[in-house]
């Protein structure tokens, strides 16, 4: 789970770690105070430009204009006083990878970030996955391209980790090959199965009774003996 609170693990094994919030001091609270009467005109115009902030309700974008706000200059402060040598981070794509790549470039920290999964679509959030790191550290070269097509600096990627994907996938991807598993799983030749993999993020279910019940209730198909969507 995307959202799970790491601090339990370190709370049972008796480690110690800090919040951000933990650097809130006098002159921080006071850099917030006016960051929030500098920005707020601008924050209001902009939500009112652009439509998405219409999904949102009033105090969701209240909320997420003063966490930006305190976790950027609590993260300054965290920067002054631990003098870290180097900042690594799983992406830069959300808000807390672009306010440690701002202050990182800011402070002449250096950042290293990692692939976040694999890469099967197009996504506009791509564009930013070597905004502010120093190294972005991918898979294979499959990824590399996919990256490049949005533009991301050609010289800060390099191959890491789980290289094999880009050989699974013009392996199984080879028309021969789709063509005998389709035969293995009894599917004519013309049709495609679409598998749904249902994002759990907001609300894991984990009772298997609960997704069987979801898979009885789909469509039967026309061939082998499962179920479609």
């Amino acid at each position: 789970m995307s959202d799970y609170p790491f601090e339990r693990d370190l709370i049972k094994r008796n480690l110690s770690f800090k919040y951000f919030t933990d650097y809130m001091t006098a002159d921080v609270r006071q850099k917030i105070r006016e960051a929030h009467i500098e920005l707020s005109g601008c924050w209001t115009e902009t939500s009112y430009k652009w439509d998405g902030f219409s999904r949102w309700s009033l105090f969701k974008q209240g909320w997420f204009f003063d966490s930006l706000v305190e976790e950027y200059f609590c993260m300054e402060k965290y920067i002054e006083v631990e003098k870290p040598d180097m900042f690594i981070a799983h992406h830069e794509c959300n808000r807390w990878g672009q306010i440690i790549g701002h202050l990182a470039r800011k402070k002449k920290v250096p950042f290293v970030t990692f692939q976040e999964g694999d890469y099967y679509n197009d996504y506009i959030g791509f564009v930013v996955h070597t905004e502010y790191s120093n190294v972005d550290l991918l898979w294979g070269n499959k990824t590399k391209e996919v990256l490049k097509e949005y533009l991301c600096s050609d010289d800060k990627m390099f191959l890491i980790g789980n290289t094999h994907i880009d050989s699974a996938v013009k392996t199984y991807g080879s028309p021969e090959t789709v063509d005998q598993i389709k035969k293995e799983l009894s599917i004519p030749g013309d049709k495609k199965v679409i598998l749904f993999l249902v994002d759990i993020k907001y609300g894991g279910i984990v009772d298997r009774e609960n997704w069987q019940h979801f898979s009885e209730g789909s469509r039967p198909t026309r061939f082998g003996g499962g179920s479609s969507l």
